[in-house]
Parts: structure tokens; C-alpha cells; sequence
């Protein structure tokens, strides 16, 4: 998922400052924050270890 959330914001970078191309813009800024989403809401279900 940080492959997805690198990918997105160099897209959103290359599109940004251009008016031809802002309808990407948006599209992977909230692709790039929905990885994100997902990427923490990932790393908050993982299983806790047991403590003996």
C-alpha cells in the first residue's frame, strides 16, 4: 500500500498547477488519501501479541 501511496502522489505532483489536467489531480489525491485510509486501518487490525 505505500507503493500505491508513493505512485498516486507523484501522479498528483505531475498534475498539479496544470488546468488541462485537474480532473487527475483530484482523482489521485483521493485515491493517494484512500490508500492511506486503508493502510492504517490495515495496521490497526493487526493481531496484538499475547503477553505471558
Amino acid at each position: 500500500m505505500l507503493i500505491f501511496i508513493a505512485v498516486f502522489s507523484i501522479q498528483a505532483f505531475k498534475s498539479y498547477g496544470n488546468p488541462e489536467k485537474f480532473d487527475r489531480l483530484v482523482l489521485f489525491v483521493v485515491m493517494g488519501l484512500g490508500s492511506g485510509v486503508a493502510l492504517a486501518k490495515a495496521i490497526s487490525m493487526k493481531p496484538k501479541k499475547e503477553k505471558k
